[in-house]
């Protein structure tokens, strides 16, 4: 997948400068030397401390969190005989809806190649899985980790890791270290480092070190929206300020002159901003911005989704702070739930400082030929004075920087979700529905 292009995005942040999960949960409360862990921590009011890694925490407040199943069983022996009490059975559900759910995707007749592949090979792992399961003794549970759920509200202190600590701990049952609940992280870096392995640079996915799980509808409708996305074709939107408009292979042409009123208030006055408007406008039919309420309202993205049957789309926003000197890049993923709703289940926002040099990024913006013309226009009308046309260069060049450490985000998110169709667990918080 590429990031959006410079062209379609890089040479309006120079015109617009002319003219910033963890759930709440997560962060709760912290105890004391908690920090010098790989593992989250969290303590129930029962006063039972348990060692794994977060999950994610469902709409009612069901707290999701993985251990090792020998851990689990040597210190928590009664929760351990609860959780796996009636495993196999519960394998065996979750892998048959799994079953049944693709074979109805592939009876739908992806027209995606893709799709279609992805889905055989996924309907084949799992027919392994369950002829598996199906030749094991009741209860005879193999995967590495099990999954524990508790309520929210039982919770009494927790901790959980910041990514450095927790891609050690990953890193460390990967590779089926000894003691990873109770040693601390720099110990576990360190024997990491002796084997070769770098934590800052390795990417672990221990999903199928799982156990199967049953997903919700509302789940499985996240899920399957986020596949169709990444296999099916890519809905995408970009906007600055209220504006919001398609940016795809599906889109039509978007004219500069559309994102200029949002964009030259910032730094130009009216009279300036509709002069230079007009020395760059394009000709041709102009399409309309498909959003144009305050931000995220996503009502006109939800209609252009719902005309393509997209189930699913990205949308990038942009807001330059010139009090702050920030340029705010955040980029969201909304998909549609069972009951018609569209809910915004992921987001990453990043911040780019326009004081910092880049002379790399802003060469390649000079070099651009669509914002060379820009900037002879906005020269011959006198924008270059009083440093105006460093600071577009500066916003620009920051604004570029964000974008592309808000794409790197939305990279992973997906890679993290279109390996399998059983897993990781997906969840998010449970009040962010998009506006329709």
């Amino acid at each position: 997948m590429s990031g959006c292009t410079l062209r379609t995005f890089g040479w309006q942040f120079v015109i617009c400068a002319l003219l910033i999960c963890r759930s709440d949960f997560a962060v709760a409360q912290k105890k004391a030397g908690a920090a010098k862990f790989a593992v989250d921590l969290v303590t129930l009011d029962s006063g039972k401390r348990l060692r794994g890694a977060f999950a994610g925490v469902n709409a009612d407040g069901v707290v999701s969190m993985a251990m090792q199943r020998e851990w689990l069983k040597e210190t928590r022996p009664e929760m351990y005989a609860k959780v796996t009490q009636n495993e196999t059975a519960d394998a065996k559900d979750a892998l048959t809806e799994l079953r049944t759910r693709i074979q109805n995707w592939l009876d739908e007749k992806p027209e995606s190649n893709a799709l279609v592949t992805f889905l055989e090979v996924e309907l084949e792992r799992v027919d392994g899985q369950l002829a598996k399961l199906n030749e094991a003794r009741e209860n005879a549970g193999t995967s590495q980790f099990v999954m524990l759920k508790f309520p929210r509200r039982k919770a009494k202190y927790s901790f959980a890791q910041p990514p450095e600590n927790r891609r050690i701990a990953m890193l460390a049952w990967r590779e089926r270290f000894e003691d990873v609940e109770t040693r601390e992280a720099a110990d576990l870096e360190k024997q990491l480092r002796d084997q070769g392995i770098d934590p800052t640079a390795e990417k672990p996915d221990l999903a199928d070190r799982l156990p199967a799980t049953r997903q919700d509808d509302t789940e499985w409708a996240a899920r399957r929206a986020i596949i169709e996305f990444e296999l099916s074709g890519k809905l995408e939107f970009q906007g600055i300020g209220k504006a919001l408009v398609r940016t795809d292979a599906g889109a039509a042409k978007v004219g500069l002159e559309q994102l200029l009123p949002e964009l030259l208030p910032q730094l130009l006055q009216d009279q300036l901003g509709g002069q230079l408007a007009e020395l760059l406008r394009e000709p041709g039919v102009r399409p309309q911005p498909v959003a144009a309420a305050s931000i995220p309202d996503f009502r006109g993205a939800i209609r252009e989704a719902e005309r393509a049957q997209a189930k699913g789309f990205r949308a990038t926003t942009v807001v330059l702070n010139l009090q702050r000197k920030q340029a705010n890049v955040e980029t969201r993923f909304v998909a549609k739930l069972p009951d018609g709703k569209w809910e915004l289940i992921w987001s990453h926002k990043a911040v780019g400082d326009p004081s910092k040099p880049r002379p790399d990024i802003q060469r390649q913006i000079e070099n651009d030929p669509q914002i060379a013309e820009a900037l002879k226009l906005a020269k011959s009308v006198g924008l270059g004075a009083g440093g105006q046309l460093q600071t577009a260069m500066n916003f620009g060049a920051a604004t570029m920087e964000a974008q592309k450490a808000a794409d790197q985000e939305f990279f992973r998110f997906l890679d993290r979700y279109v390996q399998h169709l059983d897993g990781p667990s997906l969840t998010w918080a449970a009040d962010k529905s998009a506006k329709k």
